[in-house]
């Protein structure tokens, strides 16, 4: 049986997915945690540093920036957020100009 914060980091994983989806308008359908920045999603190096702009905002503080060099996948994304920001993203929900 899963833990709460298992359980928690999953709901928020599903957010995180759908600001990321909505945000950058691909399906949410393709927003795995397996999916790859570049090769699936086509993100470049500007559209990570939007991304990251995007989650500070959601998060309400500024994200390690140094740290997003380790970054491939939207799980990598995810972890990378929920490092910083952990429950946030479930608390507040994504912001209405997302």
């Amino acid at each position: 049986m899963a833990s709460d914060s298992e359980i928690l980091k999953d709901e928020g994983f599903e957010t995180f997915s759908t600001v990321v989806a909505n945000y950058f308008e691909i399906p949410v359908r393709i927003v795995t945690r397996d999916a790859r920045l570049d090769d699936d999603l086509g993100f470049d190096s500007i559209a990570l540093l939007e991304c990251v702009l995007m989650l500070e905002e959601v998060a309400g503080h500024e994200l390690d920036l140094d740290a997003i060099e380790t970054v491939r996948t939207i799980g990598d994304l995810f972890n990378f957020f929920w490092q910083f920001a952990g429950e946030t993203i479930i608390a507040n929900g994504p912001p209405d100009q997302i």
